[in-house]
């Protein structure tokens, strides 16, 4: 998270280079806390998450245990379910579903391109138009009006703190 700062209105006035570079000290510090806070807190998630995974591990062992003695028995007893594909029990339900995929190999997006319409490719393959700003920063002002677009520019503050040297930093 370490990074630029941006600038909120100041309180105090800083009239100095020294207080302006004391204040990138303590922002440095500060920044400092902040991603140790975060890096404690990601090290607390990720050990929640490991232990939850070592509790879970043998649940769903049995989970998928059970649910294999189940498909096995609705297997032996297919005959009993007719042309339902599922049964009611009182504790819940067994049988199957349909499930459907489609697998496509590398060439299939261009064979649909090739031998559909262009109408009809539409509805076969996504395509997520956005305005690629980079490229359009490269155009003229004047070309940018005639899309309906322009150039704003304006100077944001920024202060990088240097963290090493903030938090090496002793006071005399």
């Amino acid at each position: 998270m370490a990074g630029r700062l941006k600038s909120k209105r100041q309180t105090r006035k800083v009239t100095t280079w020294k207080q302006a570079d004391e204040l990138l000290r303590t922002a440095g510090e500060l920044q400092l806390k902040i991603n140790q806070s975060e890096a404690r807190c990601n090290d607390t998630i990720n050990e929640a998450k490991d232990d939850l995974q070592e509790q879970v591990a043998p649940l769903n062992k049995k989970l998928a245990e059970i649910t294999e003695r189940l498909e096995n028995f609705a297997d032996s007893k297919s005959a009993e379910f007719k042309k339902k594909r599922s049964r009611e029990l009182q504790f819940g339900r067994i049988g199957w579903r349909r499930s459907t995929k489609i697998k496509t190999k590398k060439e299939t997006l261009a064979l649909i391109e090739a031998t559909l319409p262009r109408r009809l490719q539409k509805q076969y393959i996504k395509v997520k138009k956005t305005l690629n700003k980079k490229e359009l920063s490269c155009l003229t002002d004047e070309h940018l009006a005639k899309l309906g677009a322009r150039r704003e520019e304006k100077d944001v503050f920024f202060a990088e703190p240097l963290l090493p040297k903030a938090v090496d930093y002793e006071q005399g």
